[in-house]
């Protein structure tokens, strides 16, 4: 009696799963499941997203058509080789590009900024960087790289921020120290002024700017590439390696 029993249960627990498949296979309950999960509102929106033509997604609407394991199978592969596509075309994405720097003081002046942002422009580019992270480039005046950083763990306009207004002793140049105000001028070959090597900051030196909004695991491979691909024209102390 107990054997009837077991098998009765088995028989209707294999119905049920039956019953299942063929729910999962309808067409048109599939159709609309895959539109929730990849949150998407149209046929034409998840046929971009998954990779599927419109075409097939039409046609196992229609009549509530079943989807056959095969078909399944090829949804699966498409849909990873669009995500795989969609990865390698949006990883990077520019921000700003050759951006000229106007200097402007931080609301509590302790810092100087890149741009000032009371303006429409300034705030739109400043909530850009604000909500992304990635890499950014400072330019000298002939538009020539001179410093490639990274913000991975802070947004980009605090890391730019941060290195806008760094001491770092690597950037330097030669300059004369010229009394600015309490002496007559007196011409240098009457009185010749040494050349000293002086620190100067990136505010002091930059005058263009890039910023990329990059997959937060690429980042730090994107800079060590930048970085090391132009080692001789930046003011970056530190080499960067490749993570692997």
């Amino acid at each position: 009696m107990s054997r009837e029993i077991g098998y009765a249960s088995r028989t209707r627990e294999v119905q049920a799963g039956l019953s299942l498949i063929q729910v999962i296979l309808n067409g048109s309950i599939l159709i609309e499941e895959l539109k929730q999960k990849f949150n998407v509102a149209t046929d034409g929106e998840l046929a971009k997203t998954t990779g599927v033509s419109l075409a097939s997604i039409n046609k196992w609407k229609a009549n509530s058509a079943k989807i056959t394991p095969k078909q399944i199978g090829n949804l699966i592969m498409k849909a990873k080789r669009q995500e795989a596509k969609s990865c390698l075309t949006t990883a990077v994405q520019p921000i700003v590009e050759y951006y000229e720097i106007d200097h402007a003081e931080s609301k509590n002046g302790a810092n100087w900024e890149p741009i000032p942002t009371d303006s429409e422009r300034g705030k739109t580019i400043k909530q850009l960087l604000e909500s992304s992270s990635g890499i950014y480039v400072f330019y000298n005046s002939q538009c020539r790289a001179i410093y490639i950083g990274k913000a991975r763990k802070q947004n980009l306009w605090r890391e730019m921020i941060s290195a806008f207004n760094r001491n770092r002793g690597s950037q330097g140049v030669y300059k004369v120290a010229h009394p600015e105000k309490g002496q007559k001028f007196t011409p240098a070959y009457e009185k010749l002024r040494a050349l000293k090597r002086t620190n100067v900051y990136l505010s002091d030196i930059a005058v263009y700017f890039s910023a990329f909004k990059v997959e937060e695991h690429l980042i730090d491979n994107i800079e060590a590439f930048m970085i090391r691909a132009f080692a001789n024209d930046l003011t970056n102390v530190r080499m960067e390696k490749f993570k692997f």
